[in-house]
Parts: C-alpha cells; sequence; structure tokens
C-alpha cells in the first residue's frame, strides 16, 4: 500500500490557487452563476458596467496586485477593488472573519443599499472562530472550506498525466513533521502515541525546530512520509498541511476529516488515513518493517 501510494504522489502537480488570489478568483465565479447579483437591478444608480467586489479586509494582511487577477486568473466579470471610498457602489464586500474587532466597530457602515450583499468569509475550524453570535443577520452569503457554504474556496492539488515530468527528491528519511502551529490540538495526542513506536523527525515552531522559508519544502522532500495532522478535526477542514508534502513529492499521513473528505481534493490514493488503520501502533508496523 504505501509504494503504492508514494507512486501516485510522485504525480502530484502543484498548487493551483494562491491562498489569497483563490478566493478572488473563486468569489468572482460565484457571481458570474448569480444572475440577480453579477447584473443587478436598476434600482443600483450608482452601479458601473460591472459589479464591484470591494474587499474590506485583506485577509492575514496579504495583498496582492488587484490587476493581475484578469491575465493570471482570466477575472473579467466584477471590478475587484479595496477601496473603501466607494462602498455604498458595491454590490459585495467581502469580510473576512478574523479580522472583525469584538465590539464590530470595524466593520462597513449598517445602512448598506439594499442591493449589496455581505460576503461572510471564514477559513478557521471552530474552535477558532470567535465572536458569532454578534454576527447574527449581519450577513447575506458564506464563504469558507466547507462544502455546504454558499462559496467554497479550498486550495486544490492536481495530477500529472505523466510520471516522467516529476523527479523523485532524494530521500533520507522515512517519517517526519513539519510544523509552525502554536497549538497541535488532537494532533499532539496521535503523535505522542505514534512515536512510541517508531523516529519520527520532527522540525519547526512547534518542537522548537524552526526552519528558514527557503529549507521548508526541501526539509518535506527529504522525507517519504509527511505527518499531515491537522489540529482540528472538522468536517472539510484540510489545510495546506497536505499539500505541501505532494508538491514536494512526499506521501502525507493525515488525521482530520474523514477519508471521503479528502478524496475529494486529492487522488485517493495518493495519501494514508490513521482511519486506515486500528491504532497508532498498527500504523508504524509497515514502516518499522522497512528498517534495517
Amino acid at each position: 500500500m504505501l509504494s503504492s501510494s508514494l507512486g501516485h504522489v510522485v504525480k502530484a502537480g502543484s498548487i493551483v490557487l494562491l491562498f489569497v488570489a483563490g478566493f478572488v478568483m473563486l468569489l468572482s465565479m460565484y457571481l458570474t452563476r448569480q444572475p440577480s447579483f453579477c447584473k443587478p437591478p436598476p434600482r443600483n444608480q450608482h452601479q458601473s458596467t460591472k459589479p464591484i467586489l470591494l474587499l474590506w479586509f485583506w485577509p492575514e494582511g496579504h495583498k496582492f496586485d488587484l490587476s493581475d487577477c484578469q491575465p493570471e486568473f482570466d477575472i473579467s466579470e466584477c471590478v475587484l477593488t479595496d477601496d473603501r471610498t466607494i462602498v455604498n457602489k458595491a454590490e459585495g464586500v467581502l469580510i473576512y472573519h478574523k479580522a472583525i474587532q469584538s465590539d464590530l466597530s470595524n466593520l462597513p457602515p449598517r445602512h448598506r443599499p439594499p442591493f449589496q450583499k455581505w460576503i461572510w468569509y471564514n477559513i478557521d475550524p471552530p474552535p477558532k472562530t470567535q465572536n458569532l453570535t454578534s454576527l447574527n443577520n449581519l450577513f447575506n452569503l458564506t464563504m469558507s472550506y466547507r462544502k455546504d457554504a454558499d462559496i467554497t474556496v479550498r486550495v486544490r492539488v492536481f495530477s500529472r498525466k505523466k510520471a516522467e515530468e516529476f523527479m523523485l527528491p532524494e530521500k533520507d528519511k522515512m517519517v517526519c513533521w513539519v510544523s509552525d502551529e502554536e497549538d497541535l490540538g488532537v494532533a499532539r495526542d496521535y503523535y505522542n502515541e505514534l512515536k512510541k513506536h517508531m523516529e519520527i523527525h520532527v522540525f519547526g515552531k512547534a518542537f522548537g525546530k524552526p526552519l528558514k522559508p527557503e529549507h521548508y519544502y526541501s526539509t518535506i522532500a527529504s522525507c517519504n512520509f509527511h505527518l499531515s495532522f491537522e489540529n482540528s478535526i472538522h468536517p472539510d477542514y484540510i489545510t495546506k498541511t497536505v499539500h505541501d508534502p505532494l508538491v514536494s513529492g512526499t506521501v502525507p499521513v493525515v488525521l482530520g476529516p474523514p477519508r471521503k473528505n479528502y478524496e475529494n481534493c486529492i487522488p485517493r490514493d495518493g495519501f494514508i488515513h490513521v482511519d486506515d488503520f486500528p491504532d497508532a501502533k498498527a500504523l508504524a508496523e509497515p514502516w518499522l518493517q522497512k528498517v534495517p
């Protein structure tokens, strides 16, 4: 099973949606599918030729040139802007949940035009999502990693058609885990049990062994397998921890939502799920057999 998984992972392509630019592209696609949103009724007297999408907050403070969205992602259905002075002209206002202050004082004016929709954008799991009660009845649409959101946004990885396009990196470690998470959550419990049965090479701030950015992918690539453990287990919650080993030529061993959730995003035999084994000891046994 392990050799089969590795064979498929070496075909893994690169991530095709950037974290920041990706959400804008998907939202634009959603607007295109909604005639009443992308082609608003005449009551909007300030409407330009194309509907305006206003980014009220830049997620995590990461900015990019909005003019790049057209040539890079072929976004042409909407006008993308972060200019708050035209908030009353915007058909859609995208609001990043994590940036909302507890007293809601940094939100757009509450007396919004009747044609305007507010989109709630959140990428965190429930335990890390605060201040929800005060947001009741404020938003028209939801945008998150959940499949049942109005707009589902996630980074996807696709398989290459030809294996020869990818050269497997040289490996000198069997299993590793690279993480900068401050709180490993449920992942730490499984890791503590697994390390009783096998050697695991750990790196990152979570283990007091920070890596320079330029060494991040090369470190993952030097391992045959990577523990791609989520710190919180919830439906559809899959982060870049599973994508980074795939694009590095390393097999991810995942702990998170059910296997079916992962299979919606990556090849079904391109990863190992801890649920495929009764316990951590059983998961470790195939690797132990490979140790000289």
